[in-house]
């Protein structure tokens, strides 16, 4: 019986090498063009006085044309100096909009900031502690321009330089999760996306109904949206395959960087589809086996074995995986063998915080 850990092992070692596969049939395309599509770009924000400057610098910054360009900020409510200080912006052509009363959530700021530019062809989104490359507009219109049926296209996001071991531990978890996005989105299989770094027709939005049926849920402006355009036309969707990421930065706090990821697991019962969460249970179960087997081996030494030949490939699987991701995004591939165990541990409990958390707290607010 405790044979089948470790072809459950070698299952999760071939999963991993078809991420590699499809990572690898994602093309790179960095040709110039001649910008043609006008580009709304939307950043909600509440109470993010503290963090929001660079991503306002670095929004004035892009080399896209900007005739082509509106820069708009949605005001969430906030209690602090958020909104002051994106109205000091303006004069750089970024403009101050104020969610009206009775809407709150991110969600809500696009769709209402959407409503307002019916000119716009694409909307591109970020968060408002993010720091964009001067050629992140440019990068993520070029598949618009390309293809014309291209309907949505998700981007690389990465963290800041790491200084502490949760920060390390978080980059290097969000490496190897872009390198899943790619592949699922280039594959066809698993429909995730990061909302800091998004982009779509506006038609299409219109299209699915924008976030309709997913509205009640805590998040999922990203995530849930890729998936409803996905149903209807999966050809149209892709993923821009460049090193010139979107940095954010990473929770400072144990405390925080669980009630991030809960909130993000959360989302994953509301997903349409099966596939991604088939994948994403599978991997729970086999990260939960993997350390009750750990523990019961310590008991059981007849069992040291099998376990460890578990350990060896997934560890294994694992570092070719993120060898290749933190090679493309310039990143170092530090501790990896303490990393390791405690990714399993991650996974694991995160896993079931997110399937029995109802409310968490999130920029002041009690969100499900």
């Amino acid at each position: 019986m405790i044979w089948l850990l470790v072809g459950c092992a070698a299952l999760y070692a071939l999963l991993q090498a078809a991420y590699l596969y499809f990572w690898y049939r994602t093309p790179t395309d960095n040709s110039a063009y001649t910008p043609q599509l006008h580009v709304l770009v939307i950043v909600a924000a509440r109470n993010e006085a503290a963090r929001i400057t660079p991503c306002l610098q670095s929004l004035a910054q892009q080399n896209y044309p900007n005739e082509l360009i509106t820069r708009v900020v949605v005001n969430d409510h906030s209690t602090d100096r958020t909104a002051d200080i994106i109205a000091g912006y303006q004069k750089q052509g970024i403009s101050l909009l104020q969610l009206p009363a009775g809407h709150q959530g991110k969600k809500a700021a696009i769709t209402y900031g959407i409503a307002q530019y019916p000119h716009a062809d694409v909307v591109m989104t970020t968060d408002a502690d993010c720091q964009l490359p001067q050629s992140w507009i440019t990068d993520m219109a070029r598949p618009f321009h390309r293809e014309h049926d291209i309907l949505m296209a998700a981007g690389p996001v990465i963290f800041a330089p790491a200084h502490t071991m949760l920060e390390k531990f978080q980059r290097l978890d969000f490496a190897g999760m872009m390198l899943l996005t790619c592949a699922g989105i280039t594959g066809r299989f698993q429909w995730i996306a990061n909302g800091a770094n998004l982009s779509y027709r506006r038609t299409a939005f219109v299209a699915v109904g924008g976030y309709q049926g997913v509205d009640h849920v805590a998040g999922g402006d990203d995530i849930l949206l890729m998936q409803k355009i996905a149903s209807r036309q999966p050809q149209q969707v892709c993923f821009v395959k460049t090193s010139q990421a979107v940095i954010t930065q990473p929770e400072p706090t144990i405390a925080r960087f669980v009630r991030q990821r809960v909130r993000w697991g959360a989302k994953n019962k509301h997903f349409p589809t099966h596939t991604a969460t088939a994948l994403l249970g599978a991997v729970w179960i086999f990260c939960v086996a993997l350390l009750a087997t750990t523990v019961w081996a310590c008991l059981q030494t007849t069992w040291l074995v099998p376990v460890a030949l578990a350990w060896l490939i997934k560890t294994s699987a694992d570092y070719i995986l993120l060898r290749t991701a933190t090679r493309f995004f310039r990143q170092p591939l530090s501790f990896y063998l303490l990393m390791q165990p405690l990714h399993v541990l991650y996974i694991a409990v995160l896993g079931l915080l997110s399937l029995t958390t109802n409310h968490i707290q999130w920029h002041q607010r009690q969100v499900r």
